[in-house]
């Protein structure tokens, strides 16, 4: 009707916003758990090759934990890759297939390229992609926002961790 929620409708709306964050976390966090539990019990000892050993499995077993595992992968990547894709074409005004090509395309080519470790690869996107996801939510609140002097020394540190945590996995993935 395109009023102005009063104070009971907009209190309504954000115990909703909220109970689908703490609900969306909470499944998110079970099927980690349950894909991680499957993994781990999977062999006495887990190594970097422990997922090639779940062959040895029945198929029903596996299917199941590579649907967990799948759902996991998804619950992160389709919310970080659209994140990520609305900061580079909003805030960024980067041009729409590049973009998406960042977001889709370098992963097919550090692929196609032989970078195709799952460990190495998942540890190299954990650290690049979520610092720079976290890089650029710091760089649209310093645009956005005013700061103290104390403030802006914070933001300065942390966007230095984000950095250092950036430059360390594309080092340990090139380099190791």
């Amino acid at each position: 009707n395109g009023s102005i929620p009063n104070g009971k409708e907009r209190l309504k709306s954000g115990k909703k916003i909220w109970i689908a964050l703490a609900l969306g976390t909470f499944f998110s966090t079970l099927l980690y758990f349950l894909f991680s539990m499957g993994v781990l019990g999977s062999a006495p000892l887990v190594t970097q090759d422990t997922v090639s050993g779940l062959f040895s499995w029945p198929s029903w077993k596996r299917n199941i934990i590579a649907t967990i595992g799948l759902f996991a992968v998804w619950t992160v990547s389709v919310p970080l890759s659209r994140e990520l894709r609305n900061a580079l074409e909003k805030d960024l005004r980067w041009n729409h297939w590049l973009a998406r090509f960042a977001i889709v395309g370098i992963p097919i080519v550090a692929v196609a390229l032989g970078f195709d470790n799952f460990l190495s690869v998942i540890s190299l996107a954990g650290g690049l992609f979520l610092s720079t996801q976290y890089l650029l939510i710091l760089s649209v609140g310093v645009r956005a926002l005013s700061f103290s002097r104390m403030q802006k020394i914070f933001l300065a540190a942390t966007a230095s961790l984000f950095i250092f945590a950036a430059i360390y996995s594309v080092y340990s993935f090139v380099v190791k």
